[in-house]
């Protein structure tokens, strides 16, 4: 079962990235096939890179 923490973390994603790259109707992104992408990166990550993908995902890395 996936752990509601990743579902909330994977749509807030979605949301701030379709605030920052939206800007007409018919416009369609998900962030399901990127986030475990950006979580595994992070993972391996340290220092300033690890908190920016922390921020990305919204979830920490550990």
């Amino acid at each position: 079962m996936i752990d509601a923490t990743a579902v909330r973390a994977v749509n807030a994603m979605t949301a701030r990235w379709a605030r920052a790259a939206v800007t007409d109707e018919g416009t369609v992104l998900a962030a399901a096939g990127v986030w475990p992408l950006l979580a595994l990166l992070a993972g391996g990550a340290d220092g300033p890179v690890r908190q920016e993908l922390e921020g990305a995902l919204g979830v920490g890395a550990d």
